[in-house]
Order: C-alpha cells, then structure tokens, then sequence
C-alpha cells in the first residue's frame, strides 16, 4: 500500500496476466527467476523442469507468446518488473531453495565441462558462452558460498573450473571468488581444494601474465602440487610445478626453475596433455631468455609456438610471440 500508485497498477497487471496462466505455466514462470540475465532453453529445461512441468519447451513457448519471457538470439529473458513479481511467486510457493540448488548444480556441470574447451580452437566461442551467462555465474557462487556448509565442493569446484576463464581477463573477479570460497569452503575435498588453488596462483600473476614471477603465486602453487601429489593426480601436479617454476623467470633458483619444467614437460607428455607441453617450453623459453640462453629460447619460443598453433589456441600463439618479441629486443636481437 506504500507504493506509488502506478508501481501498484503495473503490479496488478503482472497479477492479473499471471492469474491467467495454466498450473504448468505458472510453474515454469515463477522458477525461471532464478536465473540472472537471461538463460538458454538447455538451463530451463535441466533446472525447472518436473512432474509439474513436463515439456519446458513447449510451456515456454507459451509464456513468450503471453509476452511474459522475451526471447534474443537463442536466449531467453524477463523485463525487470515482471522478474520481480516471479521471484515473489517462487517465495510464495515454497520453492527457491529448490530451485537454487538446483540453478548452482547446473552452472557447475555447465563449466565442468566447457573448462577443457577453454585451450584450443573453441577457446572464443567458449568465453563467449561463459560472458553470456556471467550473471547467473554469479549468483550460482553466491548461493554455493552462503550454503558451503552443506556442500563445500560445489562453490569450490564451480570457482576452480572457473580458473582459466578469469585468468585470460578477469583476474581480480577471480582472486576475489577463489579466496573467498577457499575460506568458506574448508570441508571440501582435497582434489577440488587443489584445483582452486592452482587456479588461485594464475589469478595472482602480476599484469595478468603466466610468465610473470610472484613469490606469492608461487607459494599457493607449491600448496596445490603438494596435494596433488597426495591425492595422485600426476597431471595436476606437472601443472602447480610449472607456476612454481615460473620463479626462474625472476633469477630465482634458475638451474632447480628449469629441472622442474623438463620434469613437468615429460608427465605432462606421458599423459597426453599437448597443452600443458606447450606451457612448458614458453615458461622454459622465458627463463632462458633472461638469465640463460637467448638462441636456446628462440629454438623453444619457435617450437611452443608452433604447438599453440597446431592446437589453434589464440591465448598461447600470441602469449608467446609477444613475450619472445619483448626478450628479444631486450637482448638486442632486433634483426
């Protein structure tokens, strides 16, 4: 009764259309306000579908043509005000903490899945799926961290499958929600503690680089590779041990910096990660390049190239042409 007269009208006009709607349809509207900007008709079907609503497609169908949900470029919406009136009725029917679990859990398989997509040639079209859905991200990690006590893994695993997706330029977005589940997620098991961290270490380079020396990056990577080598997850391990041995770059420990990159080079070998191969000869290139041999890195950055290349990976083949060019010229190879 406080409201503006016409805030109350509007209101009354989303109620009357709603009032109007079948069991099916009211169902369906009010659980789609648990997404944030927008969702996909995948996300509506895995999230609110149900005993109550069988064939999400065709319910949504209907409430666009009641032009309750807008559709844009394969991606569905609500205006704000009839979004504020369906997360009245999902309050009112007893079914938000149904249904933001079940939002979470799906931005966690989502991400789960797409995370390896993020190196090689689906890399953009990847990044762009995980922007589009950057809200519900969001607050899928909101609800994960407010409820950590009850499943500490999906909050950390959601921000740890994120790690690479906030590290090619979201860096503080990332140090913020990996420290924080980290500290709110402590129950949690060790792999996915592992993989927070080392997603935490690529979050703290300095400039946002993976080349850049930071004693603290290096520290959280140590932690990581230490329980990767507990839980028996060699792969992981290669990976920490490398953002450990990015320190070389720095002139620390230069001769130790590079036996820790062949080693990581040869188990990420033995496993089949062309990728991870690919990182270790341009932190090797890097380290060369500075504090050892220039002709060396040159061999190295033409030949890490080459394999970021053959992955059709944009991040690496431009990563390490820029920072070969950067070692060259400081060397005063311009010709």
């Amino acid at each position: 009764r406080t409201t503006e007269p016409r805030h109350r009208t509007l209101h009354a006009a989303i109620e009357w259309s709603h009032d109007l709607l079948t069991p099916s349809e009211a169902a369906l509207f009010r659980r789609l306000a648990v997404f944030s900007g927008g969702w996909t008709l995948q996300a509506a079907e895995d999230v609110c579908a149900d005993e109550a609503v069988t064939d999400v497609l065709d319910v949504l169908g209907r409430l666009v043509d009641q032009s309750l949900i807008v559709v844009h470029d394969g991606r569905f919406s609500m205006l704000e005000t009839i979004l504020a009136y369906a997360k009245e009725r999902l309050e009112a029917a007893g079914e938000e903490t149904t249904m933001r679990e079940r939002h979470a859990r799906f931005f966690l398989e989502m991400v789960e899945s797409l995370e390896p997509e993020l190196r090689g040639s689906t890399q953009g079209r990847v990044l762009k799926q995980l922007r589009d859905d950057e809200h519900n991200l969001r607050v899928a990690l909101q609800w994960a961290r407010e409820n950590s006590d009850a499943d500490p893994d999906l909050g950390l695993a959601l921000a740890s499958a994120l790690g690479w997706y906030w590290y090619v330029g979201r860096q503080g977005e990332g140090r913020f929600e990996l420290r924080s589940m980290l500290e709110a997620c402590t129950g949690a098991s060790s792999r996915t503690r592992a993989r927070a961290l080392q997603a935490l270490s690529l979050s703290l380079r300095p400039a946002g680089c993976i080349v850049h020396a930071s004693p603290e990056a290096a520290e959280v990577a140590r932690e990581s590779k230490a329980i990767f080598d507990e839980v028996g997850d060699p792969a992981g391990s290669a990976m920490s041990q490398l953002l450990v041995a990015v320190e070389g770059v720095a002139g620390v420990e230069v001769d130790s910096s590079l036996s820790m990159v062949e080693e990581a080079r040869v188990r990420l070998r033995d496993h089949g990660e062309d990728w991870g191969v690919a990182l270790a000869d341009f932190v090797e290139m890097e380290i060369r390049l500075y504090h050892d041999s220039t002709d060396e890195a040159l061999v190295l950055g033409e030949q890490a190239a080459r394999q970021f290349d053959a992955l059709d990976d944009n991040w690496g083949r431009s990563a390490v042409r820029l920072h070969l060019g950067f070692g060259l010229r400081q060397a005063g190879r311009t010709r």
